[in-house]
């Protein structure tokens, strides 16, 4: 079973190529998401679906290049992780006919807040159980610029500090309805009550996924596994945007 790593190739070489060509004048900016090519392979127990898109129209033609080259780069890792994996398990004489591995990447456009156009990634694989991992980027319609968790937040405020805060006092409220919801680390002086909280949540990442939804509020998404246990899937959690206004940039 040969896999061809032409499609994704060409993906990252038309990044390239995009860029090359674009002129030094202002570009157009209509922020769009499209699929650039889809993989598919099936035999016997191993399947994999991996879907590559593509973003077009934004303000800078390198970071156009360099977001696309990405995607391109996610994309061909999958294609080759699950070709190893099915060769290992198609060669292993304790494998049997039962053996079996799923690989899937798609991705769809969040219908969030109508300011940023949001590109919402998903890996799965699949063996005896799954995981799940995504990657969210936010682009902003008018500006043609990826939008961070940052760029919400005034200059004295640490918009890290201010999300986990935020994120955890959700999870505490979340915790008191449904014991177990998610694992949260210990607050100082607390006493660590199991294993799962001793290396719970504690702080969001600077490069933490998230998005804007249709009333404005930030929503931070986690993966699978990552904040809670497998049966919540990907969590999300709202923030209450009020509580979070001394640390907002002003409206303009």
């Amino acid at each position: 079973m040969k896999i061809s790593k032409n499609l994704i190739a060409c993906a990252a070489a038309f990044a390239v190529a995009a860029a090359a060509a674009a002129p030094c004048a202002a570009r157009e900016i209509d922020v769009k998401v499209s699929t650039f090519g889809v993989y598919e392979s099936k035999y016997e127990g191993f399947e994999a679906r991996i879907v590559t898109p593509i973003v077009t129209g934004l303000a800078m033609d390198s970071i156009e290049k360099e977001i696309n080259a990405k995607l391109a780069e996610k994309a061909l890792e999958m294609q080759e992780r699950y070709e190893l994996e099915a060769l290992e398990l198609m060669n292993d004489p304790f494998a049997g006919n039962g053996a079996h591995t799923g690989w899937f990447m798609d991705y769809k456009v969040i219908d969030g807040d109508a300011r940023f156009v949001t590109l919402d990634v998903t890996e799965t694989n699949i063996v005896a159980s799954s995981s799940t991992k995504r990657t969210i980027m936010n682009f902003d319609k008018e500006t043609g610029m990826p939008v961070t968790l940052a760029s919400f937040f005034n200059e004295k405020a640490d918009a890290v500090e201010v999300l986990s805060r935020a994120v955890r006092d959700e999870m505490r409220r979340a915790n008191k309805k449904h014991k177990g919801s998610f694992w949260l680390a210990p607050e100082e002086g607390e006493q660590k009550k199991d294993e799962a909280a001793a290396g719970g949540f504690s702080s969001i990442k600077a490069d933490q996924n998230f998005y804007v939804d249709r009333d404005g509020n930030i929503v931070v998404c986690f993966d699978k596994y990552e904040v809670a246990p497998g049966s919540a899937g990907c969590p999300e959690i709202t923030l209450d945007m009020k509580k979070l206004e001394p640390w907002l940039k002003a409206e303009k």
